[in-house]
């Protein structure tokens, strides 16, 4: 039993400390007619990215020790997956709104908002005919981005 604990501990010891080494880009805005890109790059291929969008910057961290990821925004009112990273190291994802509908006369229009995004590529090592690549079983890698801003509405 204190084998499988000690071989758990260090597994868990050698996950990567987060590092901003990627790109985030948004362009467009969350609008009636309009199209918004948010584009990722720079993480490793095959990476699960994932990200998170608040109304204001501040500082975020999700779990502790060697397992934490720190991002650079307040309690994220959302997190999103992004998909997958491909070959290259990117993903993006692309949100398209219809013309604004006829809304009855006196109807409000939704409060416009800037959100604060981060994303992260979370990397897990793979299995081939040995040693797993990219670390011990259990550990990972993450992949931080800069900050970007989203407009809606």
């Amino acid at each position: 039993m204190k084998l499988v604990l000690a071989a758990l501990a260090l597994a868990l010891s050698t996950a990567a400390l987060p590092a901003q080494c990627s790109t985030l880009s948004i362009t467009g805005s969350v609008n009636f007619g309009q199209t918004c890109t948010i584009a990722y790059n720079g993480s490793a291929a095959g990476a699960l990215v994932l990200l998170g969008a608040s109304e204001n910057l501040g500082t975020t961290s999700f779990g502790t020790g060697p397992l934490a990821i720190t991002l650079n925004i307040a309690q994220p009112r959302i997190i999103l997956p992004m998909g997958t990273a491909n070959a290259s190291g990117d993903c993006s994802l692309t949100i398209s709104l219809p013309a604004s509908p006829s809304l009855p006369a006196g109807t409000p229009t939704p409060p416009s908002k800037v959100f604060h995004c981060q994303a992260v590529g979370i990397s897990f090592p793979t299995f081939g005919g040995g040693l797993p690549t990219g670390g011990f079983p259990g550990s990972f890698t993450t992949c931080v981005s800069n900050v970007a801003t989203l407009n809606v509405f």
